[in-house]
């Protein structure tokens, strides 16, 4: 540990030494209240397991950089909020995605029933025209049948 000042450095394994000792004092001492407090704010225990378990992890990584808060079992609090928040959006996030893929995978179920082409020679078109046949360029020569006339084609 290195002082200068009113400043405290320390080298990294010291600052994650002390950052993860709070982290199992405050997770001995406090563990079962923030869980509480939680899940009375969520009203699901297991979210709010969730949650603080996400907030110690963020923990681990953000007090050995940034220094331990001067109250951590408020920021973890705090962070375990955000994560509930951050979990709530993102599920009601895919139950509208859900939705909307339910919605057009019907559609597209609805336009592949009705996929059958009632006139041969737009199928015939779509064979001619299509880049693998070899056979794009001379589209309009191969669908003229002799019943219309060559403003048919050249329109």
């Amino acid at each position: 540990m290195y002082s200068s000042g009113s400043l405290v450095l320390m080298n990294s394994q010291e600052s994650e030494a002390q950052a993860r000792g709070t982290a199992e004092t405050v997770a001995r001492r406090s563990y079962g209240k923030l869980v509480a407090f939680l899940a009375a704010w969520t009203r699901d225990v297991a979210a709010a397991e969730d949650a603080l378990s996400e907030a110690f992890a963020s923990a681990l990584v953000e007090w050995p950089q940034k220094g331990c808060p001067a109250n951590p079992e408020a920021w973890l609090l705090a962070v375990a909020r955000r994560k509930t928040i951050d979990a709530v959006r993102r599920q009601h996030t895919a139950e509208i995605s859900a939705g909307e893929l339910r919605v057009r995978a019907e559609g597209l179920d609805a336009a592949a029933n009705e996929a059958t082409i009632p006139d041969r020679r737009l199928a015939l078109m779509f064979v001619c025209a299509h880049p693998v046949s070899g056979l794009a360029e001379n589209t309009n020569s191969i669908l003229c049948d002799g019943r219309y006339g060559p403003e048919a084609t050249n329109g």
